[in-house]
């Protein structure tokens, strides 16, 4: 047929690749709301995610855990799948091309750079499988505070004042960007490098702490 020549010749390309060394990414499933409620309600994390320190019944969890969002998957251990995060895609626009992302994770893994490698591998397959082309990253002025390198790849784009109740005060809603159409190969190597550097791999293949 006329306009069609390309289909021989014309392929997809190879699958959304969900697997990196360290981590992947699995599907929700029933089985894993218990996981990701206790991420959630983490003392180490509630306050830093979703709820800004409220404690929800897991029912309502649960009944919330799609509200709103495009795509969303837990972070396993590449070695032994060990559950340990959650990263999401929310409030997407696909008209103008822009999404939310958001991401938790077990406290044992911060600064170890697993979480540099989920959402390296979960904005590949966003940009794969989506008209997407710009994310956004919102974060409470205390998160900022607490952890200034997870902002050096990004751009801020704006500051909401005194946005969100917490501790008994307001705090400022900061809200950066990165473009989804950008190649991670750079990324990756660095996150690499990182790692090879500061987490030797021992025997059973993780990083310290994983085992």
């Amino acid at each position: 047929m006329d306009g069609c020549n390309d289909m021989s010749t014309s392929s997809p390309r190879r699958p959304s690749e969900l697997s990196g060394l360290w981590v992947q990414l699995v599907p929700v499933r029933p089985g894993n709301i218990p996981f990701l409620y206790n991420l959630a309600m983490d003392k180490q994390n509630n306050f830093r995610w979703k709820y800004h320190g409220a404690i929800v019944s897991m029912q309502e969890f649960e009944r919330q855990l799609w509200s709103g969002i495009l795509s969303q998957f837990v972070v396993v251990t590449t070695k032994n799948e060990k559950p340990i995060g959650h990263v999401v895609a929310y409030a997407a626009d696909l008209h103008l091309g822009h999404v939310f992302l958001g991401g938790v994770f077990v406290p044992e893994v911060h600064g170890k750079g697993l979480s540099h490698e989920a959402f390296r591998i979960f904005m590949q397959y966003l940009q794969r499988n989506f008209r997407l082309r710009k994310c956004y990253f919102e974060f409470p002025s205390y998160n900022a505070a607490q952890y200034p390198g997870s902002f050096r790849d990004l751009t801020e784009e704006a500051c909401l004042k005194d946005h969100l109740y917490y501790d008994g005060r307001y705090w400022d809603m900061l809200i950066f960007s990165t473009p989804l159409g950008r190649t991670y190969e750079g990324d990756q190597r660095a996150s690499e490098e990182t790692r090879a550097r500061d987490h030797a791999q021992p025997a059973n293949g993780l990083p310290r702490g994983l085992g």
